[in-house]
């Protein structure tokens, strides 16, 4: 699983276009790869944008109890 960031960098492409693909602003994917918490419709453009790299559960905290 990679994060919005690591799948960028690993892909050459800039914020802002990523962002012109997904439908939001350079300032707003900023604040998703630095604080999280994109909405529901935006985490699937972005999962569908990176063919899957980076799933909706890269934003979701675990917080299941460890056995």
């Amino acid at each position: 699983m990679m994060t919005l960031k690591q799948w960028r960098r690993a892909n050459k492409v800039t914020q802002a276009d990523f962002a012109e693909t997904v439908g939001a602003s350079q300032s707003h994917l900023s604040e998703i790869e630095n604080k999280g918490g994109p909405s529901l419709s935006l985490a699937a453009r972005i999962r569908d944008a990176t063919g899957g790299k980076v799933p909706l559960d890269v934003w979701v905290e675990n917080d299941a109890p460890k056995n």
